[in-house]
C-alpha cells in the first residue's frame, strides 16, 4: 500500500513537473515584455487603413533618400565597426516570421529586461504584419551626440542606422519616433496634458516663460564636469535673475543644490514655455509642450526628430536663438500679441492631437519598417538557419521563455565572434 502511494505521489510529481515545463514553453509573452494592455489598437488600425499623412512619407523618403539597398552583409560590417566603437550603444535586431530577435554579443550584456524599444516593436509585432528585417539600432539621444567624434557612425560598407535624433542631413541615419513616445511614459503623458488644459485656461496663466530641466547641454556626458557657461539652459537661468518678472527658470539636480523639479501641472499654470536640446533634442519635452494649450518657444537648432518637418515658426511655436539672446524680445512680443499667441497654441495643440499620440507614433514606426523592407536584398531563410547555429542570437519576442531553455556561449569581445554568413 505504501508503495502504491509512492509511486502515486512519484507520477504526481512528474506530471507536475511537465505541466511546467510546458506551461514554461509556451510562447506567451508577459504584461511587462510590452506595451500591448495600453496600446490603442483599434485607433492605430484605423490609421493603418488611411493614407498617412504627407509629412510622415516626405521625411521617411528623405530619411531613406541616399539608400539604394540594404543587404546583411552591410548590416554585419556596419555592427562591428559600431560595436568596436561604442559597444553596446548599438544594437542589432531581426525580425523574422513577425518575431523580433536580438544578437547579444557578450553574456554580460543579457538581461532578463526589454528596453523600452524591444517593447514597443513587440507590441507592434503583436497587432500587424511586419516585413522580416535586418536592422541596427542606436539608442542614445541623437546620432551624432555633439561629443561624439565626427563620423562615428559611419562604415565602409554602410547599413542604415535607426535612432531618436539626428543633426539634420546625417546620413543614412533613418528617423524612428524617440523611446517614450512609443511607451507607456507618453501615453500616460497625454491624457495628463489632455485633462489639464480645459481645467487650466489661457487666461488664467502667468504672462511669464516656465523652464525646469538638466543641464545636459554642455556638449559633454553627464558623468563629466563641464564649465556651463556656454550652456543655453544655464544662460535662461541667468535670464531668469535678471528679468525675474518674465522669466522662472531654474536647473534640476544641479549638483550642491536640491532638486527643483516641477509637475506638468505647474508648467501649465504658465503661457510660455521654451522647449531647449539637451544632449539632443528635447523628448518627449518638446511633443508635450506642443499638445499643452501654452505657447511653445522653441530653440533654433539643427538637430531634429522625425515629427520636426510638419511644424512651422509663428503656426505651432516661436522660434528663439540658439543662445537665447532674443527671448526676451520675444516674450515682450507675445504679451503685446496675446490674441495672436493663443491661436499658435491652439493650432500646435490641434496638430499634436492629430499626429503625436501613441497609435500615429506607432504608425510611423510601421510605416519605417514598411519602407526599410522594400530595400532589402537578403535571404532570410540563409539568414534564419544560420541564426539556429548561434549561441548569441536570441528570440525576444517571449523573453521569459529564453531564461529557462537557451543555452549561452560567452565570448570575451565581438573580435573573438564568428559571423555566420
Amino acid at each position: 500500500m505504501r508503495r502504491k502511494i509512492v509511486i502515486t505521489f512519484l507520477f504526481v510529481g512528474l506530471a507536475i513537473l511537465s505541466l511546467i515545463a510546458t506551461h514554461r514553453a509556451l510562447p506567451y509573452m508577459k504584461e511587462d515584455e510590452s506595451y500591448n494592455s495600453i496600446f490603442p489598437r483599434d485607433k492605430f488600425l484605423a490609421l493603418i487603413e488611411q493614407a498617412p499623412p504627407d509629412w510622415m512619407q516626405a521625411q521617411i523618403d528623405e530619411d531613406f533618400g541616399q539608400v539604394f539597398e540594404i543587404t546583411s552583409e552591410a548590416v554585419e560590417e556596419t555592427y562591428r565597426t559600431l560595436w568596436d566603437r561604442i559597444g553596446p550603444d548599438i544594437c542589432h535586431y531581426r525580425v523574422i516570421d513577425n518575431k523580433l530577435y536580438k544578437y547579444i554579443p557578450n553574456r554580460d550584456e543579457y538581461t532578463h529586461h526589454d528596453t523600452r524599444f524591444e517593447k514597443a516593436f513587440k507590441t507592434l509585432l503583436s497587432h500587424i504584419q511586419v516585413p522580416n528585417l535586418d536592422f541596427l539600432l542606436c539608442p542614445m539621444d541623437g546620432i551624432p551626440e555633439p561629443y561624439m567624434p565626427p563620423g562615428f557612425y559611419k562604415s565602409e560598407n554602410q547599413a542604415p542606422l535607426l535612432g531618436n535624433a539626428k543633426i539634420k542631413g546625417t546620413h543614412p541615419i533613418i528617423l524612428i519616433p524617440d523611446k517614450f513616445s512609443l511607451s507607456d511614459k507618453w501615453l500616460l503623458t497625454t491624457q495628463e496634458i489632455l485633462h489639464l488644459n480645459p481645467k487650466i485656461v489661457w487666461e488664467d496663466k502667468a504672462n511669464k516663460a516656465f523652464w525646469r530641466g538638466a543641464l545636459t547641454d554642455t556638449g559633454l556626458p553627464d558623468w563629466v564636469d563641464a564649465d556651463p557657461s556656454h550652456s543655453p539652459r544655464y544662460q535662461l537661468t541667468l535670464l531668469a535673475k535678471s528679468f525675474p518678472q518674465m522669466i522662472d527658470a531654474a536647473i534640476t539636480g544641479e549638483k550642491g543644490t536640491p532638486f527643483r523639479g516641477a509637475t506638468k501641472e505647474e508648467h501649465l499654470q504658465y503661457k510660455y514655455l521654451p522647449a531647449l536640446d539637451g544632449h539632443m533634442c528635447t523628448y518627449p519635452g518638446y511633443q508635450w509642450r506642443l499638445l499643452s494649450n501654452c505657447l511653445t518657444f522653441k530653440q533654433s537648432s539643427d538637430q531634429i526628430q522625425w515629427f520636426y518637418r510638419a511644424i512651422h515658426p509663428y503656426q505651432h511655436y516661436i522660434p528663439i536663438q540658439n543662445d537665447l539672446t532674443d527671448l526676451i524680445e520675444k516674450i515682450e512680443w507675445a504679451k503685446k500679441n496675446d490674441e495672436a499667441v493663443q491661436k499658435i497654441g491652439a493650432e500646435s495643440q490641434f496638430f499634436a492631437k492629430n499626429n503625436l499620440l501613441m497609435e500615429h507614433n506607432y504608425l510611423y514606426l510601421w510605416l519605417t519598417f514598411i519602407q526599410y523592407g522594400k530595400l532589402q536584398i537578403i535571404n532570410f531563410n540563409k539568414l534564419k538557419q544560420n541564426m539556429d547555429k548561434d549561441p548569441n542570437w536570441h528570440c525576444i519576442q517571449y523573453r521569459n521563455n529564453m531564461r529557462f531553455f537557451k543555452k549561452w556561449g560567452n565570448p570575451k569581445n565581438y573580435s573573438e565572434l564568428s559571423v555566420k554568413k
